[in-house]
């Protein structure tokens, strides 16, 4: 509307130009809307230049309309700027195609086209920064949400190829890609999320790394499956994995939709003795007594690890809302020697 009322304000002959460039620009981010922002002053500032020398030899014609969309998108391409070249694109092609007329020239056409991107681009900024302020923290825990519930089916994933000897390659592929596309969006909003101090229980600074971590443990427990070391292996401690990992599973579900529905992450303390049993039941004589090679060895501790390391690590989740919650933790870490394993990272 803004953007609307100034183009009319200043007469402009096309002010609805001016209002889909400010429609344009309206990103969830700050940072996105700038970024659009200068794309789209830019590429119109080209596009008015290259569409009036074009429109002087060549105006209201269908070749020409496309040679300058197809330079435009070959030379951004080659530049590696396609989004000034779409700008680019949509200027120039216009002023070629919009016939001359008697009150309105060539010349003056391409300054208002250009001027009415500016106008709205420049409401769009306004409005973003001083009346509806985007808030980059809700995207990243929306995505955060997201990646979680890939977690799960991941997690699931691989404790059903332990179980039952059967890999399913293709589900697992594509749980692990849709959780790198999302950490993705998540990478691109997080820096400005934070700068937008976020309270903790909103978007606590440790969450990204934490589900990074997270995801290394179920990539390295996916990795140990794909060898015949640990499957079949593990039959003495069926039963402590099958609980962790129920468990574990459903910490992973119950975090992703509190992610999304932005409420309070579950505290997951029920996986801390679970952990605990888990590691009590896996001696340090009961491994050594497997007649495995030292690579398949590595493949099964590689496996308990990643059980262990993510109920600790799911349960320091929440641990900005629960500081009980981390003394237990590390306290319990303390053991990690004494049962075999390692302690989890600090």
């Amino acid at each position: 509307m803004l953007a609307t009322a100034v183009a009319k304000l200043f007469h402009l002959p096309n002010p609805w130009f001016a209002t889909l460039a400010s429609i344009v620009a309206v990103e969830i981010s700050m940072r996105a809307s700038v970024g659009i922002a200068r794309n789209a002053v830019i590429g119109a500032a080209i596009g008015a230049v290259a569409g009036w020398g074009l429109a002087e030899v060549a105006k209201d014609q269908i070749w020409a309309v496309g040679l300058v969309v197809l330079c435009a998108f070959a030379i951004s391409g080659w530049l590696k700027l396609e989004a000034i070249g779409k700008q680019v694109a949509i200027v120039a092609s216009v002023i070629v195609l919009v016939p001359e007329t008697r009150l309105i020239s060539t010349e003056y056409f391409a300054w208002v086209r250009f001027t009415e991107t500016v106008i709205g681009i420049t409401a769009a900024l306004l409005v973003n920064r001083f009346v509806f302020r985007p808030r980059a923290y809700l995207a990243a825990r929306m995505h955060l949400g997201c990646a979680y519930e890939e977690l799960a089916t991941l997690y699931r994933l691989v404790l059903a190829a332990e179980a039952t000897g059967v890999r399913d390659t293709k589900a697992i592929i594509a749980a692990r890609r849709s959780f790198r596309g999302h950490m993705r969006t998540v990478d691109q909003f997080w820096a400005e999320a934070i700068s937008e101090r976020p309270t903790a229980e909103m978007l606590a600074p440790h969450w990204r790394s934490t589900t990074l971590r997270l995801w290394e443990q179920c990539a390295a427990m996916d990795d140990a499956m794909t060898e015949d070391s640990v499957r079949g292996r593990l039959t003495d401690a069926g039963i402590e994995i099958t609980e962790l990992a129920f468990h574990t599973a459903a910490v992973f579900d119950q975090v992703g939709k509190a992610l999304k529905d932005f409420e309070p992450l579950p505290t997951a303390e029920e996986l801390l003795p679970l952990r605990k049993a888990l590691l009590q039941r896996i001696s340090p004589g009961e491994v050594t007594a497997w007649p495995l090679s030292l690579a398949s060895a590595l493949q099964v501790f590689s496996f308990i690890n990643g059980l262990v390391v993510i109920a600790t690590r799911l349960s320091e989740l929440s641990v900005i809302n629960t500081p009980d919650i981390l003394a237990e933790v590390l306290f319990d870490s303390e053991e990690g020697d004494e049962n075999g394993i390692g302690k989890p990272e600090e």
